[in-house]
């Protein structure tokens, strides 16, 4: 049974759940980069999780992660070798969606990030004699939010996917993480495509190789997370001291009631319910990790370009 797992991350699915059938994990260590897959083979497992069967990988860095520019940059280069195992061989066009709303800080990431996704369909189609024969053809889009443009984001990407044909569709969104740890130093990249708001329960139509005909790629970082569930962890960390200590009167209280009916008691109190907590330098963080995420997508699409070339590039 799929317990109420608020994060868009499947490596904190896995853990939350434990040991499940038709669910793999492996991991590896890469300069100060920890690279962990979790496969979802089978249907109960992608149920059991909440996720759509398939690849999900993750790289965790060391705190602040993204605050210094060579430690950006080895990231940068660690996501591009794992995008190039997810792509498709000889994919043609890519097409980058940029999700989320840029009027809003925490959910900018995708919008941001096209600001430096280098785009070169145009150039390829209209002056292929100027271009450099390593750029493939990228196109990138931002559809916005239904909030704000009247229309469902899934429709939208179906109708430019539908005029331009690409090989691969790669999207970029802000992700929910359960651990406040994670915000700002987690990339998550998939194969199983992405529906937008799962982490928040504001679920929309998925954008997947079934919606859209051709393979759909996902990549996000966390931006939020709920403040229940920093509760409950301060909360869990206060009963564990008390387990060590004796506890006193409180201590005999928590082991006569469930931790489950403690943890809905903490919730009820605090009245964090569907509350998100996110950095206050959001703003910094959001900006750096976009510039990660699109290094790593410019290494990925195009054929052998250095950080310097791409830096150069006109944006």
């Amino acid at each position: 049974m799929q317990k109420n797992i608020r994060t868009d991350l499947a490596r904190e699915a896995s853990a939350a759940m434990g040991t499940l059938d038709g669910v793999e994990t492996f991991s590896r260590e890469d300069e100060g980069v920890e690279v962990y897959q979790v496969q979802v083979n089978t249907p109960a497992a992608a149920r059991a999780l909440g996720k759509a069967m398939g690849r999900y990988v993750t790289l965790d860095a060391t705190d602040e992660a993204f605050s210094d520019m060579d430690r950006r940059e080895h990231l940068a280069k660690a996501l591009a070798q794992e995008i190039k195992k997810l792509l498709p061989k000889d994919f043609g066009t890519a097409l980058v969606i940029g999700l989320g709303n840029a009027r809003a800080t925490p959910d900018a990431l995708g919008p941001k990030a096209l600001e430096m996704v280098m785009v070169t369909r145009h150039l390829i189609e209209y002056m292929p004699e100027a271009v450099d024969e390593r750029l493939r053809p990228v196109a990138a889009y931002a559809p916005g939010v239904l909030g704000v443009t009247g229309l469902e984001t899934a429709e939208v990407v179906r109708g430019v996917v539908k005029r331009i044909k690409p090989g691969v569709v790669v999207c970029i969104d802000a992700l929910a993480a359960r651990s406040a740890a994670r915000v700002g130093n987690t990339l998550q990249l998939s194969d199983t495509g992405i529906q937008p708001g799962s982490g928040l329960g504001n679920m929309r139509s998925a954008l997947n190789a079934k919606a859209l005909g051709c393979p759909v790629l996902a990549l996000g970082v966390p931006t939020v997370v709920y403040a229940s569930t920093i509760a409950q962890d301060a909360f869990q960390q206060m009963l564990d001291a008390l387990k060590e200590e004796g506890g006193g009167e409180f201590g005999a209280f928590t082991r006569a009631v469930s931790r489950d009916d403690l943890l809905a008691l903490l919730r009820q109190a605090a009245g964090a319910g569907d509350m998100v907590v996110t950095p206050k330098n959001i703003d910094e963080l959001v900006a750096q990790a976009a510039s990660v995420l699109a290094l790593g997508l410019n290494l990925a699409l195009h054929k052998n370009l250095s950080v310097e070339e791409i830096r150069a590039f006109p944006f």
